[in-house]
Parts: C-alpha cells; sequence; structure tokens
C-alpha cells in the first residue's frame, strides 16, 4: 500500500449490532493484500395460509374431507420447526397431517392436512401448535367442528294383526320412522325376517337417508298362509344407535268352524200337496275366519218334497250365524228322504242336514165341543189329524202322540176354565163353591201390589180376570179370594148378569210327544203356574204353533221346548209371559206378545212378553212385543246362538231386547220405541231399548231406538260363570249402524262395577261405531256414557272415530 492511498473504510459496512454479526471479519496479513466482511443472515419468519380451520357438520363415526394449511418459510433463514400436533379439549375429534418435516428452506413452504372425525356429538374445538425458531413461535391454527348423529324414532316396536282368515290380506298397519336427531339417518337396509316372514309384507317411503326432523312410513300387511299363530319381525339397519331397528309382529291365520243347530230335521205326518210349517236350523260360524258359502242345495231321492230359505248369504263372519228355514210339502203319500248340503270353506265342507218326513192321503178325525179330545187321541194312531170345529172345548187336557196335528176352524175355542152359576151373598161377598186342589208349592215371586199372583187359578167377569188377594179381609170390588180348605171363592163385585168363570185345569196341551202341530185354535184362561204354559211343550221334541191365539193363562201362554216353532201367533194377556221356556233350535217368527203378566209377577224375577232361557240357536223375527210388564223380548242364563231379526217392540217395561248373561247374540234390523222405562231408577244399570248384560259376543246393527229411557247399553257386573265354564262378561260387543233418537236418557255406552272399569272399556273389544244420532240437546245434554261418566257427542264421536 502507497503512503499516498486511504485505507477501505470497514467500519461502514459492519452495522453496529455485534450480537446479531453472524459473519467473520478476515484480514491479509502481510503481502499487501485487501479483506471482505460476510453478510449478515435475517431469521426465519412463518406466514399460515389460514389461522382457523371450521369444519361443516359431521355424523358422529365418519370422517370429513381434509382442509389444508399452507406454512410459508418468508424468511432469509431455515425454519426449524422442533414441534407440530394437535392440542385442546377435543383434539383426538382431529387428525393431521403435513410435508414439513424438521426445517424449512427459505422462500420454502410445506402443507398441513386435518381432518375431522367427532366420536361424540356437539360443537367441539382444538389447535395446531407449531413450535418453531421463528418469531412468534409456537404459532397456532385453531379447529372447530360440530358432531352430529341421528336418532331412529319408531312409533311402534310390537305389531298386531289379530286374527286374519287363511289366504286373505289384512287392512294395512302403518309404523312411522321419525328422525329426531340432528344427523342424517341413513337406511342401508330395510327387510322382514323371522320364522313367518313370508305372511307380512311392507312397503315403505323411507329411501336411503332420512333427514333431521323428518319421518317416513312403514306399511305391513298380513296375509297368513297357515293357520295358528304366526310371527316375524321387521328390522331396519342404519347409521343410529341401536341399530338394527325392530319392529315385532305378530298375527294369527284362522279357519272358520261350522256349527249346526242339528243335523237332521224329521217332519210330522203331512197330507199330501199341503206344506208343513218351516222348521229352522241355525248354522253358526265358530270359528276365528270368515266362512264363504259357494252354494246351499237340497239333493237327494225325494228333494222335490223339500224347499229351503235361508239370511246366509255367500259369506258369514266369525261368531255370526244364519238360519235355514226348511219345509215339507208331499207330491205323494210315502217316506220322504233328502238332505241339504253346504258348501264352503270350512275344514268340514260339505256341511249335510238329513231331512225325512212321512206324508198321508188325509187321515183326518173331526172333533165337536162335546166329544172328549184325549179319548179321540188314544183311540186313534199317531199321526192323526184332529178339525176342531167352532165352538167353546171346556176344560180339555190333551197329551199328544208323535205326528198328532190339532186343527181348529174359526171360532175353536179350547178353554181351561170351569163356569161358576150359583152364587150366596154374605154381606159385600158373593160367595160360591169351587173344586181346586192346593199344591205344596208355587213359583214366582209377586211385585208389591199382586200379593197372590203365585197361585194358578183366575177368576173372570166375561173374560176379563178379577184381582187375586191374598185374605179375605183384603177383598172388596174388582178382587177376589180362593179358600182352598173351604173350597170357596168370595167375590167382590156382584156376579149377577155376568159369565163368571175360574181356571182350574193346567195346561191345554203337553207331554213328550215329537213333532206336534198345534193350529188355528184358541187356547185360553188355563191354571198354569208361572214358568209353565197353556201349551206346555217343554218335555216335547219339534212342535209347532201356528196361526194361534192364546191368552188369559195364568203362567206362560207358550212354554216352548227343543225344535219349537211358533209362527203367526197373537199370544197376550197371560198372566206372566207370553212365550218362555228354553231348549235348542227354536222359531218364533211373525207373532204379536202383547199385555202380558197380568197377574203381577214382578218383572226382575221373570215376567213379559218373551223369555228364553237356556236356549240355542233361536231365531226371533218379525214379532210385535209392546205393552208387556217386563222386557219385550228377553234371552237369559247362558243363552246362545241367538238372532233378533226385524222385530218392533214398544212400551214394554226395563228394555225392548235384553241378553243377560248370555252369549252369542245378533240384535239387527228391529225397531224400539219408548222402551227400557225401570220403576226402579232411570239410570243406564236400570234400563235400555237395547239392553246387553254380562254377554259376550254381540253384535247390534241396523236397529232403530227412539225415545227410550236409554238407547243402547251395555253393562258389566260379576255375575259368575256359566253351566259351560265361560264367565259371563261383557267381551266383543260391537254396536254399528243403528239410528238413535233420544230427548233426554243415555243413547249409548257402557256402565261398570268399578272392578271391571279397567277391562270393559279397554281390553274386552267393545266398540260402538258408525251409528247416527238424532239428539235433542246434543251440544250441552251428556247422552253418552263411558269410562264411567256421562260423556257428550262431541267426546263420543272421538271415541268411536278412534274405534
Amino acid at each position: 500500500m502507497s503512503s499516498t492511498q486511504k485505507p477501505p473504510v470497514w467500519r461502514a459496512l459492519i452495522p453496529f449490532a455485534p450480537v446479531f454479526l453472524l459473519g467473520v471479519i478476515s484480514a491479509a496479513c502481510g503481502g499487501g493484500g485487501g479483506g471482505t466482511v460476510a453478510a449478515v443472515a435475517e431469521p426465519p419468519a412463518i406466514s399460515l395460509s389460514a389461522t382457523s380451520l371450521n369444519f361443516d357438520s359431521e355424523p358422529v363415526g365418519t370422517s370429513s374431507s381434509t382442509q389444508a394449511v399452507t406454512l410459508r418459510n418468508t424468511g432469509n433463514s431455515t425454519l426449524s420447526i422442533t414441534d407440530l400436533a394437535l392440542s385442546g379439549t377435543n383434539a383426538a375429534a382431529f387428525s393431521q397431517a403435513n410435508t414439513c418435516g424438521i426445517s424449512v428452506a427459505p422462500g420454502g413452504n410445506c402443507t398441513i392436512s386435518i381432518s375431522f372425525a367427532p366420536s361424540t356429538t356437539g360443537v367441539q374445538t382444538a389447535s395446531v401448535i407449531i413450535t418453531d425458531n421463528a418469531a412468534g413461535s409456537p404459532h397456532t391454527v385453531a379447529l372447530k367442528g360440530t358432531g352430529t348423529a341421528p336418532t331412529a324414532n319408531l312409533s311402534a316396536t310390537t305389531l298386531s294383526f289379530g286374527n286374519q282368515s287363511l289366504r286373505t290380506t289384512s287392512p294395512a298397519q302403518t309404523m312411522t320412522v321419525t328422525n329426531t336427531g340432528d344427523g342424517a339417518l341413513n337406511i342401508t337396509a330395510l327387510a322382514l325376517h323371522g320364522a313367518n316372514a313370508g305372511d307380512f309384507a311392507e312397503t315403505n317411503t323411507c329411501g336411503s337417508s332420512v333427514a333431521a326432523g323428518a319421518s317416513c312410513a312403514v306399511s305391513i300387511t298380513f296375509t297368513p298362509s297357515a293357520s295358528g299363530n304366526r310371527v316375524a319381525s321387521l328390522t331396519i339397519d342404519d347409521n343410529a344407535a341401536g341399530s338394527p331397528q325392530t319392529v315385532n309382529l305378530t298375527g294369527a291365520g284362522t279357519v272358520p268352524s261350522v256349527s249346526l243347530s242339528a243335523t237332521s230335521l224329521s217332519f210330522p205326518i203331512q197330507t199330501v200337496g199341503t206344506a208343513s210349517a218351516a222348521q229352522v236350523i241355525t248354522l253358526a260360524n265358530t270359528g276365528g275366519g270368515a266362512l264363504s258359502i259357494t252354494s246351499l242345495s237340497i239333493a237327494g231321492a225325494n228333494s222335490t218334497d223339500f224347499a229351503q230359505t235361508n239370511t246366509c248369504g255367500g259369506s258369514l263372519a266369525p261368531q255370526a250365524n244364519c238360519t235355514i228355514s226348511i219345509t215339507y210339502k208331499p207330491t205323494a203319500a210315502r217316506s220322504s228322504t233328502a238332505s241339504v248340503s253346504v258348501i264352503d270353506n270350512a275344514p268340514t265342507s260339505p256341511q249335510t242336514i238329513s231331512l225325512s218326513g212321512n206324508s198321508t192321503a188325509n187321515q183326518v178325525i173331526n172333533v165337536s165341543p162335546g166329544n172328549n179330545l184325549q179319548s179321540l187321541v188314544n183311540q186313534n194312531p199317531a199321526g192323526t189329524t184332529f178339525s176342531l170345529g167352532a165352538g167353546t172345548y171346556r176344560l180339555q187336557s190333551a197329551v199328544p202322540k208323535d205326528y198328532d196335528t190339532f186343527v181348529g176352524d174359526a171360532g175353536a175355542v179350547l178353554n181351561g176354565a170351569s163356569l161358576l152359576t150359583v152364587f150366596n151373598q154374605s154381606g159385600s161377598y158373593w160367595i160360591v163353591q169351587v173344586q181346586v186342589t192346593q199344591l205344596t208349592s208355587y213359583n214366582g215371586v209377586c211385585d208389591s201390589t199382586h200379593p197372590a199372583c203365585t197361585f194358578p187359578e183366575d177368576l173372570f167377569f166375561d173374560g176379563n180376570p178379577k184381582v187375586r188377594v191374598a185374605s179375605l179381609a183384603s177383598v172388596g170390588p174388582g178382587t177376589w179370594y180362593l179358600d182352598y180348605t173351604a173350597g170357596l171363592a168370595y167375590l167382590g163385585d156382584d156376579p149377577t148378569g155376568h159369565t163368571v168363570e175360574i181356571s182350574t185345569v193346567s195346561h191345554a196341551f203337553s207331554g213328550s210327544a215329537t213333532s206336534v202341530v198345534i193350529q188355528g185354535l184358541t187356547v185360553e184362561k188355563y191354571a198354569c203356574q208361572a214358568q209353565e204354559g197353556a201349551i206346555h211343550a217343554v218335555n216335547g221334541t219339534s212342535w209347532t204353533v201356528d196361526t194361534s191365539e192364546v191368552r188369559n193363562n195364568h203362567g206362560t201362554g207358550i212354554r216352548v221346548g227343543n225344535g219349537m216353532t211358533i209362527t203367526n201367533c197373537n199370544v197376550h194377556n197371560n198372566g206372566q209371559l207370553g212365550i218362555g221356556g228354553g231348549g235348542s233350535n227354536i222359531c218364533i217368527q211373525s207373532c204379536e206378545i202383547s199385555n202380558n203378566n197380568t197377574a203381577g209377577y214382578a218383572f226382575g224375577w221373570e215376567a213379559g212378553g218373551v223369555k228364553l232361557a237356556q236356549a240355542y240357536y233361536a231365531l226371533i223375527q218379525y214379532c210385535n212385543s209392546h205393552d208387556n210388564k217386563g222386557p219385550g223380548f228377553m234371552t237369559d242364563c247362558g243363552s246362545q246362538y241367538i238372532t233378533y231379526d226385524s222385530n218392533t217392540a214398544s212400551n214394554n217395561q226395563e228394555a225392548g231386547i235384553y241378553h243377560e248373561i248370555s252369549y252369542d247374540v245378533v240384535i239387527k234390523n228391529n225397531t224400539i220405541t219408548n222402551e227400557g222405562v225401570n220403576p226402579q231408577g232411570t239410570g243406564p244399570w236400570y234400563g235400555a231399548g237395547i239392553d246387553v248384560y254380562d254377554s259376550a259376543n254381540v253384535q247390534v246393527y241396523g236397529n232403530k231406538v227412539i225415545n227410550c229411557a236409554n238407547g243402547i247399553v251395555g253393562r258389566q257386573d260379576d255375575r259368575g260363570t256359566g253351566s259351560n265354564g265361560q264367565p259371563y262378561q261383557l267381551m266383543n260387543l260391537s254396536v254399528h249402524d243403528n239410528t238413535i233418537t233420544q230427548s233426554s236418557g243415555y243413547a249409548e255406552g257402557i256402565v261398570a262395577n268399578s272392578a271391571y272399569t279397567s277391562l270393559v272399556y279397554s281390553s274386552w273389544n267393545n266398540h260402538f261405531q258408525n251409528d247416527t244420532f238424532n239428539l235433542t240437546n246434543s251440544a250441552t245434554y251428556n247422552y253418552f256414557f263411558w269410562l264411567n261418566q256421562p260423556w257428550t257427542l262431541a267426546q263420543w264421536e272421538t271415541y268411536s272415530n278412534l274405534h
């Protein structure tokens, strides 16, 4: 270096910050060479493409798509990364992968990829923490996501289809699947499984996904391929908790079962060319499936001698019944045979009823009032026709032979009373000698105004009965008293100028003969006890009473037995009942029954128009029962398979039609007016137009009930068990398609002893549906009784719509 040269200015190139000096200063020593200073390096710097990431809602158990954050080293030095990790409350719900390694060169970059996979629902947060040698370390990326999950809520987990006829399809039952969660419900499979899955079918609106808050419907039907209980299940595989969801399915395949009230009919001897009274067979479907009837016909050697009509139609519902009415009209004198054949879908098809009858060219014995009817019966063979001419046959009592027929001309009257003609007056009494025998016991319970009702002898002035009193001291106008010991009758009225009679003979017809016919006769004033009849067929079989008038007898006008047919009769003013009794295969058609219970029996015991007890397969049809002091029509004491069809009833006491502690009755197409009046009370316990009391399997439809004390009422009390072992319960009552007109009282409903409330209203299958009401004050008056309390029409219609 020359002395004139200036040395280099070194200091000007070096910042005055020695703590940041990274280079090395070097100088030439000797040789006069010049020196250099290294550049000072800047530190690394981080730039993040995002400092927070928000993830969309993500179903629990799934993973989102990734979101990326780019990390750049914007400095001039290498970025050293000592840690890159997830941290925070829900760090486990996130995952990250990166390309950063342990360093990033100046100007370089790397990628951090993050995904969200929640294991629980709700908002979840975490952070990516980057620890490095750049200013501001550690650097943070905030993370946020929401976990969602669907919830499958089923409207039912069990569907029961009950009984269904084989190979027929039930109405659909619908089950709703509702997603009550906050995530989509993804359905991967919806299928039927189980032992009888093929008996069920489903359709649905669910598709593969149900949005949060949305619903879909699954409709299922049942078509049993075999009888008995059938089970399956519907399973729904989805992404909700508890998957698969399961709905249990049950049903029972049923078949019809046919019961006939008789499998053979034998007709009495019939004159050639004349038609017999109809004999009625009741056909009942006692199974659980509908009975399909494809044909019902008569065939056999003498099929043309028989004819049938029926109410069966093409189908018979479970527990329903129909009637087959058969007549015999022989075309020649012979023994006729044929059979009724019913072809149906029951396992026992065809059902067969054997028919037989005997005919005669005409064996007729003419009878006059002076003849002794029993003597004529004894002198002639079975099957004789006795033709009674006009006149009064007094004190006659006949025990017929098999197939005997008694036919009366107009004005032929059988009278069981003796004429009284010789009277002595003693003070306010008129006294007459009578020949009667006192019995050791008498049937019945009297009302409070007729204390002597049980004694069977009645006294008549000009055909009208006087009231019998229990003591001589009670005799006054309109009454009389009988002293059995002295054989004297005491009258409270002057008999002068009157025809006075006292009934003394118990029965006009009785005995155990079969197929007796009584036609065109008036039967009156017989001294039969209560529960016995002037025509007393209780021990006979297949008797027919046709076009006869039965009146003014003390107990029951006509006492029925097995196979009894009563048609076109006028039964009135009898002391206890018009028609009573029991047995099987009974037919009462086109009769007028009126003004019975003149003796004053307590109708709560047994009195009124018609009462059958322990009756099976009975048809009561086209009859008019009115103004009886007791129910118009009644069945009691375990009666079963009874049909009341197209009758009228009016102005009777307690009920128009009353079915008590019995089973299986059809009450249809009847007109009931001003019924159910009971002096003991007015509520639903006391009476109704149609009253069903502790009885099971009752159908009530097509009836008109007009201004009764109560309309149609079911009652349940504790009445024990029938002789067949079945309890007396108000179960399977179906009331539908009736028209009820009421100004007061209850139109319909059920009343129950409190011990049965939870059963009779909810568990015993009792229903009211599709009835029409004409109510005077429907807006505010409680015309209905349910859950042991009065209901308004609006409440009742809500119930009916649901049932």
